[in-house]
């Protein structure tokens, strides 16, 4: 009877070591998504200034910014990219200055930083996220009456099959 208790028992130092090697798989696991992650921002910014540089865009120095803040804001980096090329060339021409996407919401912009930071977010935020990328649901909120949808939709999957280089 002793020798099953002595055979249940779990040491301190088994435990530690079990939680231990759990810590280290997560924090591995924790660098390897960060390094994905990463990867796929490379070729992402990389694939889109192939693109710009064409156009010869204001926006290009501001690729990993539009980048992580369409991340962090929950939209999609190609679909961001390709609304400034339909509403503004890329940012060559901008209604209102620094906004190449040609949202107006009555607010003037100091610095392409400072636009593309609060725009990327925003748009992100209220037309790419809640429509789940869609781009038939985007331009029944972000359009106005005039705009032709089948068009707008049709040259925004042309500017995102160009900034992925497909």
């Amino acid at each position: 009877m002793e020798q099953n208790n002595s055979k249940l028992k779990i040491s301190v130092s088994d435990i530690y070591e079990r939680e231990n090697l759990t810590n280290e798989s997560i924090q591995i696991q924790e660098i390897l998504r960060k390094i994905k992650d990463e990867q796929t921002k490379v070729r992402a910014v990389a694939n889109a200034r192939a693109s710009l540089e064409s156009y010869n865009s204001p926006m290009d120095p501001y690729l990993e910014l539009i980048y992580d803040r369409s991340v962090e804001c929950g939209g999609d980096f190609y679909t961001i990219l390709a609304i400034a090329g339909k509403e503004s060339g890329f940012g060559r021409i901008p209604y209102k200055t620094y906004n190449p996407f040609g949202y107006l919401n009555n607010v003037t912009y100091s610095s392409w930083e400072e636009a593309l930071s609060i725009l990327t977010c925003k748009i992100s935020q209220e037309f790419i996220k809640p429509c789940n990328n869609n781009l038939y649901c985007i331009i029944e909120k972000y359009g106005g009456p005039e705009t032709d949808k089948e068009f707008w939709v049709s040259t925004v999957e042309h500017f995102i099959k160009n900034l992925k280089n497909e």
